[in-house]
């Protein structure tokens, strides 16, 4: 049986394309049917739904609580007297600091236990937003985005593997996860942006409703089912790609990198770029261009599942290459229809990349592979986001 044919029925079944149900396992999501490994059933969310649901949540709210400062960067110019260097390095740190911390804990997932590392991870993010809440220089900002990379570090495998464990299989759990996370990067900036320019505080209001939503989504975590046995030790484990993954692993790799770093781009430069062309410098402006990059990626990435993965990313990188070229022209000759034209192609662009990338990889990785396979791909991505 071909790999297309054996995606389409994973990823179809029964239940048509426009059924969430379809997406995430058919009538098998909700009975808690996958078991994440070294796990015991825990009480209400602890099982099937509550745990999709609760992982997902996690994801969400670290990666909108890592994309969310973007729109506010022309504000903390202004109030602060920094550079667009500063601004751009500001941007880069999160995504730097992700890395090292994806590499050390995406090793601790099978030892330690989702569960605490998500709890971690989501207390490290809620220290990030109250740290930026009275930031009061640049000092501060530097420390709430290193703080903010180390909880979505640290978060990403453990939410991750508690998803695709609760699908009926690997590549429709790599879909929703991959939805949920850039969705998370669409509410972050478009969330901030929002408040920004509605609610009083502009620079301190959507960091203090983040610390609501990370308290409440620890919560949900909580019940997450526990670990079946003592709290192992664990030692650091570099990211390793089995042999039979390699091929496709660097060039989903190599196109994953290219799809972030396009979008790093439009995150880092979009709002400076508003400011100085055009003199618009309002928050909930640079907020929803970002915030359409994200959503046209996570519309694309739903829409994809009927192209093979190889397909879809050379579909992506074409489109990639468009929205490169629409942020390279003179847009305030050209309009600003130009770079919302421009963020709507890197944004489907990205989602093409990005499933057909995950599903490929994950489509050939044996399951005692998974996490450290994940991992080393993330931390491709992270270092898309951040070195361009």
């Amino acid at each position: 049986m071909s790999r297309s044919r054996v995606l389409s029925g994973r990823w179809f079944g029964a239940s048509p394309w426009w059924s969430v149900g379809s997406w995430l396992g058919g009538d098998a999501w909700w009975r808690g049917s996958s078991r994440v490994p070294g796990t015991v059933r825990g009480p209400g969310v602890g099982g099937g739904t509550g745990a999709l649901v609760a992982s997902a949540a996690a994801l969400l709210v670290l990666t909108a609580g890592a994309n969310m400062v973007s729109p506010l960067y022309p504000l903390y110019q202004r109030e602060f007297a920094f550079s667009s260097l500063t601004s751009t390095a500001l941007f880069a740190t999160y995504s730097l600091v992700s890395v090292p911390a994806l590499v050390v804990f995406g090793a601790a997932v099978e030892r330690v236990g989702p569960r605490r590392l998500l709890l971690w991870g989501l207390g490290v993010s809620a220290v990030a937003s109250l740290l930026l809440v009275g930031a009061e220089g640049v000092g501060a900002l530097f420390a709430g985005r290193v703080l903010h990379g180390l909880a979505l570090g640290a978060g990403t495998g453990a939410g991750v593997a508690v998803v695709v464990a609760r699908c009926s299989s690997p590549e429709r759990g790599a879909l929703v996860a991959g939805v949920v996370f850039v969705v998370g990067g669409a509410v972050g900036p478009l969330g901030t942006g929002l408040l920004a320019s509605f609610a009083p505080a502009p620079l301190s209001m959507s960091f203090a409703v983040h610390v609501v939503a990370t308290v409440v989504v620890m919560g949900l975590v909580r019940r997450l089912p526990e670990r079946s046995g003592p709290l192992r030790g664990w030692r650091l484990a570099w990211p390793r790609v089995p042999r039979v993954v390699r091929r496709s692993f660097v060039v989903g790799g190599v196109n994953g990198w290219v799809a972030w770093a396009v979008v790093g781009l439009f995150l880092a430069l979009v709002p400076d770029l508003l400011r100085s062309e055009f003199g618009v410098s309002s928050p909930v402006v640079s907020g929803l261009v970002i915030g359409v990059v994200m959503a046209c990626s996570a519309v694309a990435q739903v829409m994809t599942p009927g192209l093979r993965p190889v397909v879809a990313q050379r579909v992506g990188v074409v489109l990639l290459g468009g929205g490169l070229v629409g942020l390279a022209l003179p847009v305030a000759e050209s309009g600003l229809w130009v770079l919302g034209a421009a963020a709507v192609a890197a944004g489907v662009g990205h989602g093409f990349v990005y499933w057909g990338a995950t599903a490929e990889v994950e489509s050939v990785t044996p399951r005692s592979a998974s996490v450290e396979t994940t991992s080393a791909l993330y931390v491709l991505f992270y270092l898309g986001a951040g070195v361009p």
